[in-house]
Parts: C-alpha cells; sequence; structure tokens
C-alpha cells in the first residue's frame, strides 16, 4: 500500500490560461488628472531638516512634563490604594471585636480619617507646571483634522440668533506632516485640500502645511513624550522663533483658486498630468502578430461551432 495520505493530480486545469511567453517592461502612461486636486508643497530636504530642528528645539520641556504627570498620577493611586486598603483592615478589626452593630448602621468618627488623610496626600502634591509651548499645540491626525474641519467652518458666514454671542476660537497657523512616516500615504493626502480651504477663506492669515522628513514621527513623539506623532499643528497665538519663521516663509502655499471670493474671471485651471505605472512587452511586433493570430483563431472556432 502506498505510504502517500493525498493525490497528486498532474493534469492541468481548464481554467488555467496559457502563461504569455512574451516579455514586459515597464512604461508610464500619461493622462489627464483632476483640475481640482491640491498637491503637496515641494519643499527641499534640507529646508525639511532646518525645519524640524528648530521644531524640536520650540517644544523642549513637553517631555519632561509628561513624565513627571504620570509620575504624580502613580503616586495619587498609589496612596488611595493604600488609604483604602488601611480603612478595610480598620473596619474588619472593629467588626471582629464588636464595636459595630448588627444593623452596621453607626459610623464613627475613625470612618472618616482614612479618606481626610488621603485627600490632604493627594493637595500636597502640587502639579506640575506645563511648559507655555503645550498651551498652542495639537497633535495627532484625527485632532488636527477636526481642528481644520471647524477652522473652515468658521470661516463661513454663520447663522447668529440674537441671543447668541460669536465665539472666536483659536485657529491653526501652521501644520507639520510626517508624511513620509505614514503607511500609507493615502491617510494624511486630506489635510492639503483642508489648508487650501482655509486659505482660500482667509488670504490675509494663511496656513501653512510641512512635511517632514522620514523619521520625523519617532523624534517628534520623543520631545512630546508620547508614543506617536503623525501629524502636529502649532496655532496663530504662538510666538515662533523668528529663525523657525523665515524657515516657514519659504515653503509654499496653498490655495483653491476655485473657492477665492472673487469676481469670476474667464482663466482656465491649470491642466494637471499624472503618470500611470503599467507594463507592455518588448517587441511590439511579435505582440501585433501574436494578437492577430488569437483573433483569426478565434473566428475559425466560432465558424465551426456555428457550422456544427
Amino acid at each position: 500500500m502506498s505510504d502517500k495520505h493525498a493525490r497528486t493530480l498532474t493534469q492541468p486545469s481548464n481554467r488555467a490560461k496559457a502563461k504569455d511567453a512574451l516579455e514586459k517592461k515597464m512604461v508610464f502612461k500619461s493622462a489627464l488628472a483632476s483640475p481640482y486636486l491640491v498637491q503637496w508643497p515641494s519643499v527641499p530636504l534640507n529646508l525639511q531638516n532646518d525645519i524640524l530642528g528648530h521644531l524640536v528645539q520650540a517644544l523642549e520641556g513637553a517631555s519632561d512634563y509628561r513624565a513627571a504627570q504620570s509620575r504624580l498620577v502613580r503616586k495619587r493611586k498609589r496612596s488611595v490604594r493604600v488609604a483604602e486598603r488601611q480603612a478595610k483592615k480598620r473596619k474588619s478589626d472593629r467588626m471582629g471585636q464588636g464595636q459595630l452593630d448588627n444593623e452596621g448602621s453607626t459610623v464613627t468618627n475613625n470612618d472618616v480619617v482614612p479618606q481626610e488623610r488621603t485627600t490632604e496626600c493627594i493637595s500636597e502634591m502640587p502639579d506640575p507646571r506645563p511648559p507655555a509651548v503645550l498651551r498652542h499645540v495639537v497633535h495627532g491626525l484625527n485632532e488636527v483634522t477636526k481642528k481644520l474641519e471647524n477652522q473652515v467652518q468658521a470661516l463661513r458666514r454663520p447663522i447668529l440668533v440674537a441671543d447668541s454671542k460669536p465665539s472666536s476660537p483659536t485657529f491653526l497657523g501652521t501644520v507639520f506632516v510626517c508624511r513620509a512616516d505614514v503607511d500609507p500615504a493615502l491617510l494624511t493626502d486630506h489635510l492639503p485640500h483642508l489648508v487650501a480651504f482655509c486659505n482660500s477663506g482667509n488670504p490675509a492669515a494663511l496656513v501653512k502645511i510641512v512635511p517632514l522628513p522620514r523619521g520625523s514621527e519617532m523624534t517628534l513623539a520623543r520631545v512630546l513624550g508620547v508614543r506617536r506623532v503623525t501629524v502636529l499643528a502649532i496655532d496663530r497665538e504662538f510666538a515662533v522663533d523668528q529663525n523657525l519663521q523665515s524657515l516657514l516663509d519659504r515653503v509654499p502655499d496653498l490655495s483653491a483658486p476655485w473657492l477665492l471670493k472673487k469676481a469670476p474671471t474667464s482663466t482656465l485651471i491649470e491642466t494637471h498630468v499624472r503618470h500611470i505605472r503599467t507594463t507592455a512587452p518588448k517587441d511590439m511586433k511579435a505582440a501585433k502578430e501574436l494578437r492577430t493570430l488569437e483573433k483569426s483563431e478565434a473566428k475559425r472556432k466560432k465558424k465551426l461551432i456555428k457550422g456544427s
């Protein structure tokens, strides 16, 4: 008897197609893209590195604050657990000695002492003072997206009720994106459109969007004391360093010309051409001859089927 536990099928499948014997080569085909597509600003790599270095200097002290805050939270939780453990132990001791009645309705002053001591211990631990830059920083893809969407909505003309008071939200001034570290990069492709909409609604106060070099995601996360930073934004009220501001001025501004609040003009939107990567046979003449033979063979089979 054979030792094989499975049958081996050598007959080719009827659905399997014969492999193309022609060799392929990679080619790029041009196609018209949407004229309403907002491209990322073209920023040289050396300028990205300089901006990242100055941004890290501006965020100094954030990681120390978050580390001190986490240590303080752990100490407070530990003190609360110790106080609760001591209170339970005292209560069990009193119940064993028969100091509490059967209904357990009487409460002595000793029951409140651990809670008061816990409150005193917590109040004695002062909160660390956050650096001033954290009041003007928003990080996280979802948070920055919400801020930009609210900024776009605020630039429109809202309908106010007589009793309502118009609010003055803090608008973002610069958005830093670790685009080279995002996989897939499609997750951040909506940010240039939002920034362009903000700039078109208020050309007097432009919003900058800056792509950062590869590795900036972990660098910013280490400076801020968090796990990961994909997008970071700074509002307009933050006093940016002059050196950093001079570098940001070299970043091109994004805008959506079709959303500008101007009189309609007869100017045409610039044509955008994109390139699609595909494959093509290396020998085009042999490929055409093979395609002609396949067509003639298909016609011959079709005639045979009709004749039968």
